[in-house]
């Protein structure tokens, strides 16, 4: 049975879940874009989120962010359907991007809460010039503490015409340590290949780094990659001394993004359904029907 509690930071309501035997749990602010802001297994904190309302207000490195409509980057804000081309807003300035589309500070519903579980919306109507498209964002987050967190996404098209959709999920990682002492493994992937503003050339370049545990070391991310199967569920691992954390990702995903901030203190774990400047380049671009959804999930577990 896990406990339920609410703790206020200011303004946002923390929605936090802990089971008292394994010590195992996570805390979420629904109105603050249905933030992830811990995770625990086994009284270990293995979430670098956001630690009070002044963080949460300032969103620095879209930490646990939900990405919609688009993950990633958009070059120059500009995309087009059929005839009409739409701007956002520029959001990444020194690069001229517009970056992660505009869910992440958005306040969502709570929908049910049971023990270990949240079930959370976001209905847009369509109001933002630049994306006219309505839609309804749902998320889960569900923790076991014997098969661990699990993240279930999905947005439906509530419109009556095709909409340009992608979304992702931007966690970052840690283990107590820097990364560089943490051991990674990464799927088979191929690099995406991109400029000086962090947009895909077209190329894509084989990658055999980490494809069997590695420590980090000194390695830069900041690296999309496209996984090399297909049709399966991908994992990354990462380990540190006997702490084993294991990310995993359904196909849906066919997309992993990595990243390392300048501390070093975490690492980002990051699935796409679709690839950087997708609403241009159209890699993994869905054309959502009136109605119809696109849904996914993805996971962490600690092994023994």
């Amino acid at each position: 049975m896990f406990s339920r509690e609410k703790i206020h930071w200011g303004p946002y309501a923390v929605h936090r879940h802990i089971d008292p035997e394994s010590k195992s749990g996570f805390s979420v602010v629904p109105e603050r874009g249905a933030c992830l802001t811990e995770l625990r297994f086994r009284g270990i904190s293995v979430l670098d989120g956001y630690q009070n309302a002044d963080e949460l207000d300032t969103l620095d490195w879209g930490k646990s962010a939900l990405l919609a409509p688009f993950p990633n980057r958009l070059k120059d804000g500009r995309y087009r359907v059929g005839e009409e081309m739409y701007q956002f807003p520029l959001n990444e300035g020194e690069r001229g991007n517009a970056l992660h589309g505009f869910v992440m500070d958005k306040p969502f519903e709570l929908v049910k809460e049971e023990d270990g579980r949240m079930e959370l919306a976001y209905h847009y109507g369509g109001k933002f010039f630049y994306y006219p498209f309505p839609f309804v964002m749902r998320v889960v987050y569900a923790m076991n503490p014997v098969t661990g967190f699990e993240i279930s996404l999905e947005l439906e098209n509530t419109g009556a015409q095709p909409m340009p959709a992608g979304f992702g999920w931007h966690p970052y990682f840690q283990l107590g340590v820097p990364v560089n002492s943490v051991t990674l493994k990464l799927p088979a992937v191929r690099r995406i290949e991109v400029d000086a503003r962090m947009i895909p050339t077209g190329e894509k370049a084989i990658f055999s780094g980490f494809q069997s545990p590695e420590k980090i070391g000194q390695a830069q991310f900041d690296t999309g990659f496209l996984l090399q199967e297909p049709g399966s569920r991908a994992e990354v691992s990462l380990q540190f001394e006997t702490l084993h954390l294991r990310y995993w990702q359904e196909s849906v995903f066919p997309f992993l993004q990595v990243f390392i901030p300048p501390a070093r203190q975490s690492i980002a774990l990051e699935p796409m359904t679709c690839n950087i400047d997708a609403f241009n380049n159209g890699e993994g671009l869905q054309m959502l029907a009136p109605g119809a959804r696109l849904g996914g999930k993805a996971g962490i577990m600690i092994l023994e």
